[in-house]
Parts: C-alpha cells; sequence; structure tokens
C-alpha cells in the first residue's frame, strides 16, 4: 500500500501533463514540426533526403517508433508525458521536496513539457544528474551513453555536456574508459543507418554546415531575451561560484547554449528554468509551504485553463486527420480547414510555416520544400530554397498574403530570397481565405 501512495503522485503528474498538453495549450510551430519529422520516418520517408531537418535524428526517430501503433499527434503527447513523469521521479530523488517547486514552473513555461527536441534535452540532464550521484555500477557507460543522446538529439547542446562528462574526470581512467565506451556505442546504428540511407553528406550539411547560414540568419532576435540571459548568466556564476566542486551544475550550464543562436524570447523561456534548476540544484528553500505553493498555482493555472475551454469547446475534437485530439480554437478550426482541403485536392507547393499540417492532414509526404527557413537547406540554404522552387516550377503555390510583412518585420522564419524569388517568377491567380495562389509566369 505504501508503494502504491508513493506512485500515486506521479500518475497525477503525468495525467495533468496529458491534459496540458492536449487542452491548454494550441499547436506551434516548434511541436508541428518535431511531430512532422516522426511522422515521415514513420510513412517511410528519410530524413535530410526526402525532407530536411537541421538537427540530429534521435527523438525524431525514438517518437517515430510509437506511431507505428498509432500515427496521431496525441501518441506523441502521452509517449513524451511519460518520459516527463521518469525525470520528475528521478529529480524528486535527487532534490527531494523542493523540486515540486518545478513543476508548475514548468507547466507555465509551457515549452518545457512540449514534446520537442528541446525539452528532451531537459529529460536528459535530469538522468544524467541523476546517474552522477547514483551508486548503479554501470552508470559511467549510462552516463557516457546518455551524453552522445544528447548531442544526437541537438548537436548544438549536446556537445557541452562532455565537459562535466569527461573533462572533470580526466584523471580517473577507468571512469573515462567506460564513458568512452558508452558515448561511442550509439554512433555506430547512426553510421549504419545513414550509410544505408544514402544520407551521410546531407546530414553534414544539414546539421552542421547548415548552422553557419541558420544562425547568421535567424529571426526574432530579441535585445530584451539577451539582456535577461547575460543577466542570468552573471547569477548563474555567483550560484556556481558558491558550490564550484559540484560538476553536475556544468550540465545545467552547458544546457544555456539552447539560447544560441535564436536569442529569442522562446528560446529564453528554456534558460529561465534552467536557471532555477541550478538554484534548486544549490540552495535549501526555506520560508516557502511547497505543498501550498504547488496546490495554489496549480489550481489557479488549471482554473483559468478550465473556465477557457468550456466557453470554447464546440469544436472539439476536431476533425483535422492526426490531430483530432489537440484542443484548436474554432477561429484557427475555420481557418485551417479550407486550406486543408485545398491541398488535398491540388498538388501544390506551400511555402508557409504550417504546411506540416496541410500535408499531414492529408496523409501526403513531407518534402523539402514545407519548411523553408533560414539554414534549414544546409550551407547556402536560399540557393537550395529557389534551385527546388525550380524543380516544382509547373506546380501551382500557395503563400499567405501577408508573408512579405512577416518577413520584414521578424515575424516568422521564412527565408527572404525564395520569398522574392515567388514575387519575381509567379502570378496571382486565385485566393483562397488570405492565402494567394500562384502560378509561375
Amino acid at each position: 500500500m505504501k508503494k502504491v501512495k508513493k506512485i500515486l503522485p506521479f500518475i497525477a503528474l503525468f495525467i495533468l501533463l496529458v491534459i496540458t498538453n492536449l487542452f491548454c495549450f494550441q499547436i506551434n510551430m516548434d511541436e508541428l514540426w518535431n511531430y512532422g519529422f516522426s511522422y515521415a520516418i514513420r510513412i517511410g520517408e528519410i530524413p535530410y533526403n526526402d525532407f530536411n531537418m537541421v538537427v540530429t535524428p534521435f527523438y525524431p526517430l525514438l517518437m517515430s517508433i510509437p506511431l507505428f501503433i498509432y500515427n496521431n499527434l496525441i501518441t506523441m503527447e502521452i509517449v513524451h508525458s511519460i518520459l516527463i513523469t521518469i525525470s520528475a521521479f528521478f529529480l524528486y530523488k535527487i532534490y527531494g521536496k523542493k523540486s515540486l517547486l518545478l513543476l508548475p514552473l514548468a507547466i507555465f513555461l509551457y515549452p518545457i513539457i512540449m514534446p520537442t527536441y528541446n525539452s528532451f534535452i531537459y529529460i536528459l540532464i535530469v538522468s544524467l544528474i541523476f546517474l552522477e550521484l547514483s551508486k548503479i555500477k554501470c552508470k559511467d557507460f549510462l552516463i557516457g551513453l546518455l551524453v552522445m543522446i544528447a548531442i544526437l538529439t541537438k548537436q548544438s547542446i549536446g556537445i557541452f555536456f562532455i565537459i562535466p562528462t569527461v573533462l572533470l574526470k580526466i584523471f580517473k581512467k577507468e571512469k573515462i574508459k567506460y564513458r568512452l565506451l558508452g558515448f561511442i556505442v550509439p554512433l555506430i546504428p547512426l553510421g549504419l543507418y545513414l550509410y544505408k540511407t544514402h544520407s551521410v553528406r546531407n546530414f553534414i550539411d544539414q546539421c552542421f554546415l547548415g548552422l553557419i547560414s541558420f544562425s547568421g540568419n535567424a529571426s526574432n532576435k530579441s535585445i530584451l531575451a539577451i539582456l535577461i540571459f547575460i543577466l542570468l548568466l552573471f547569477l548563474s556564476y555567483k550560484v556556481i561560484k558558491k558550490n564550484k566542486h559540484d560538476y553536475t551544475n556544468y550540465y545545467i550550464l552547458g544546457a544555456y547554449s539552447i539560447f544560441i543562436p535564436t536569442f529569442d524570447l522562446l528560446h529564453l523561456v528554456y534558460v529561465i528554468f534552467l536557471f532555477f534548476m541550478l538554484v534548486i540544484n544549490n540552495y535549501e528553500i526555506k520560508g516557502i509551504n511547497i505543498k501550498k505553493t504547488l496546490i495554489i498555482t496549480l489550481v489557479l493555472f488549471y482554473g483559468y485553463h478550465f473556465v477557457h475551454i468550456v466557453l470554447n469547446f464546440d469544436s472539439y475534437p476536431t476533425n483535422i486527420n492526426h490531430f483530432q485530439y489537440k484542443y484548436v480554437e474554432k477561429d484557427k478550426l475555420d481557418y485551417l480547414r479550407p486550406v486543408i482541403e485545398y491541398v488535398g485536392k491540388n498538388d501544390v507547393v506551400i511555402y508557409d510555416d504550417n504546411s506540416y499540417v496541410y500535408r499531414i492532414a492529408n496523409n501526403q509526404k513531407i518534402t523539402y520544400l514545407d519548411i523553408v527557413n533560414h539554414g534549414n537547406h544546409g550551407y547556402d540554404s536560399p540557393s537550395k530554397i529557389i534551385k527546388e522552387l525550380e524543380k516544382n516550377k509547373d506546380k501551382k503555390l500557395l503563400m499567405r498574403d501577408n508573408t512579405g510583412f512577416r518577413i520584414e518585420y521578424k515575424g516568422t522564419q521564412l527565408d527572404k530570397k525564395g520569398y522574392d524569388y515567388i514575387i519575381d517568377n509567379y502570378n496571382k491567380v486565385d485566393e483562397i481565405l488570405n492565402f494567394n495562389i500562384y502560378e509561375r509566369k
């Protein structure tokens, strides 16, 4: 009975996470693209060859596995919520009751629990810290394994985990040997997969050379976000200086690289959560009734969203294929449905952020032109986007009428040179809602 009582809070947490993901927040671009990657793999497409990704492939490949059972966004939400719940259990084992303060923070800062490769990095950080502090016999091998999985999840972040994993333990040769063994093991299946799918060259281009284009053109840079990031770095230095021999701090600090090279408010959210992890890791929390704080914040949060959902619940479940159980407000549904229907009946190129929705809802394959963001096509990305448009010049093209405005004022990551190419070489022939339909001149 005691064991059941210990498990119940984590079952409740899992249910809360699923509810939060499905009902409290509508789908955003990061979640859409992450599901799209796994959806494409599930239907037999090869990453880097059939569609473009600027991240290493572990998370999309992992999440594609349960989609063989049921290919729907809800499957990914559930599996990711299970992984978050496991990491919450690890946090509780590491920090005790004070770890509960991270729960409302994670829910309020929604991207932390949203199923993306960025939030999966948190699961890996917590798992690494748990293993570092554990007495598991094979922990050094597992630590090396998880560090490589982090690199294979998002290379620009995972690479920083090598510092606390290897360099700070350089004099303990036995530990290094087993960590390096764990480090190498995931590279073997990845190398074989890339070789067998003839995607080595595209993998290097998109995941490494493409970062040059992406970082040079990343939009939505925020001066406010950069200033707050600098402040958090300074405060983090003060925290770590107090306990500089605790090398688990450096796992958390290494993940601050999630902010680079986007430098926007969305990615700052991840750093804010990391900073509070750092605080929890190094300070005793006094003068706060943790349980009462947890209950009050969760009641207010879910109370607000419950009222909002009840007042706007006339469209649930949606009839958007593969997204039926994700709550979408009626005005957005009215906006999506006609475009989905048009894409289902016409072989078109889509120059839009939401192209994955239109493709997936029609059970179509994901194409190279369904993400036309800065750097996503590898080195010299704009030229490759124009080349893809040239290949598809006989098809009609669908693009929002305010795309130019959004590019100009950095309300989108869509490539500007590709947009200019369309304006110069296509004629508008029709429209659907706020989308223009173009044909080649």
